[in-house]
């Protein structure tokens, strides 16, 4: 629990400095993605859907997203989900998040293998 505490402390320092130096849409939503699985996994699923939904809507924002952040911001929007009992919102965010073009980047590559099993976990039809 201490962990999940200095996480979340950690989360929102660095949503407050993002917000000093006026950093890109991309940088904020990856914070408040992260901020919102720390917080589901602390129990606070309110709150976490709250701040997850928030970055997600970035997305779709007059400011574009890099690739690889909006992949990020819809996988935690769906473990956030998924921790919320909400497996139908879920599937369909890890579907989203894997329908974006993969970028050549050993991160991405990751995410989308990681993505992948979660999304078998939930028996998604689109997983294979």
């Amino acid at each position: 629990q201490a962990d999940l505490e200095v996480a979340e402390m950690s989360a929102i320092t660095a949503n407050q400095v993002f917000e000093e130096i006026s950093a890109d849409p991309s940088m904020r939503g990856i914070a408040e993605a992260i901020l919102a699985e720390i917080l589901a996994e602390k129990g606070s699923t309110e709150r976490a859907l709250m701040i997850a939904r928030g970055a997600h809507a970035r997305i779709g924002g007059q400011e574009p997203i890099q690739t690889h952040a909006q992949r990020l911001i819809l996988a935690s929007l769906a473990r956030v989900e998924l921790s919320a009992g909400e497996s139908v919102s879920a599937r369909e965010h890890f579907e989203q998040a894997l329908a974006i073009p993969a970028v050549d980047f050993a991160a991405d590559h990751d995410l989308v293998e990681q993505l992948t099993l979660e999304l078998q976990a939930l028996g998604g039809a689109d997983a294979s």
